[in-house]
């Protein structure tokens, strides 16, 4: 080992997502530990995986057990001496054929020690080394079953461990960050593993996995993600004031591609030929637009005309409150990166958009 070399712990290493998670942290130069239930079949797949040992080695690991996790952080200790990056990846009971209604509670309690105690205890464990690690990272490997917004019955055990696990990213994201440790919950999506059973390939969903392994310093921390774009934790999207940002940032498109989304679900600048120094269009409570530099300040300001996008004087979306609006459009301030002022106003429930080639804004 390398004193320079990061080191990744994976729990649920041995197969699925996390065994494929395990050799992508090797590709990227990462010493892996794979954490494994069974050590032999550990040991078999991190040979399979990394047959000189270079860079994966297995790992007694039982999340569910205090002394196995204890083990394992010292015996890491005592390895390698440090921890960067720790993705909690082990999850059982995907309980599809269960109801909350008529739930064996036994069968909820162990969901729960898997998926949320069992990320509990190896984090908790390894914290100290995080704390010294110079770009620490905790990822836990969640699903969109564990969104509020989502939930509609079935698969109660899994589901509710999985919005807990949603819950404690959270709470770790807020308190850790003075230590600079990011802390984001990933979900991989439906993938043909044991657990899924299609869907995505397992090098897609550990993709999704490595984006946030990845970040750099400073990084975004406390989301809920699927490859960078991030999920909903809690809000419905029926809210039409949420709706309608969320169409307006995802749905607009510039000549060049101009807009960039982070994990925040913000857009970002990129680069975009004959942008120059214009193109942040800045969108006010009080219904005016301009370019606008970083620090926000409005140039060339116009007033909002009436109109819409598509037919003269189409309202935005119907039943929606003006105030509710410009509230939600401050909210867009300096986020949409365009190649000229494509973004209008609001102004009655309408927008306006400016020099706009082929409506190329859809709303």
């Amino acid at each position: 080992m390398r004193a320079e070399q990061h080191v990744a712990v994976v729990t649920g290493g041995n197969r699925g997502i996390g065994l494929e998670l395990c050799r992508q942290l090797a590709a990227r130069d990462y010493l892996v530990v794979l954490g494994s239930r069974d050590l032999r079949k550990g040991e078999l797949a991190a040979k399979e995986l990394d047959p000189a040992g270079s860079h994966i080695v297995a790992c007694q690991l039982d999340v569910d057990d205090y002394r196995s996790v204890d083990a394992m952080a010292a015996w890491v200790v005592e390895t390698f001496g440090r921890t960067d990056v720790v993705v909690n990846n082990a999850a059982i009971m995907y309980d599809r054929w269960a109801t909350a209604s008529n739930a064996d509670l036994y069968t909820v309690v162990e969901a729960l020690d898997t998926n949320l105690f069992g990320a509990w205890r190896v984090t908790q464990a390894l914290l100290p080394l995080l704390r010294s690690s110079p770009r620490p990272r905790i990822v836990n490997v969640s699903s969109e079953g564990g969104s509020i917004s989502v939930m509609s019955g079935g698969a109660p055990a899994y589901s509710v461990s999985k919005a807990a696990l949603n819950a404690l990213t959270r709470l770790l994201a807020g308190e850790l960050a003075r230590d600079g440790i990011l802390v984001n919950a990933v979900c991989p999506g439906w993938t043909a593993t044991d657990l899924g059973g299609g869907g995505r390939s397992v090098a897609e969903g550990a993709a999704s996995v490595l984006w946030a392994v990845a970040l750099p310093n400073g990084g975004p921390t406390g989301t809920f993600t699927r490859d960078g774009r991030e999920l909903p934790w809690l809000a419905t999207w029926d809210d039409p004031v949420e709706q309608f940002v969320d169409d307006l940032v995802v749905e607009l498109v510039a000549d060049d591609p101009a807009v960039a989304f982070g994990a925040d679900g913000l857009a970002r600048p990129q680069e975009a030929e004959g942008l120059g120094d214009r193109g942040i269009a800045d969108v006010r409570s009080d219904g005016q637009v301009g370019d606008a530099d970083r620090a926000g300040r409005l140039d060339g300001e116009q007033e909002a005309q009436p109109g819409g996008i598509g037919e003269e004087g189409e309202p935005l979306r119907p039943g929606l409150d003006r105030g509710q609006v410009a509230e939600a459009f401050d909210g867009l301030a300096d986020l949409l990166l365009v190649d000229d002022p494509a973004v209008g106003a609001v102004g009655g429930n309408q927008v306006h958009a400016d020099s706009l080639p082929e409506q190329r804004l859809y709303i």
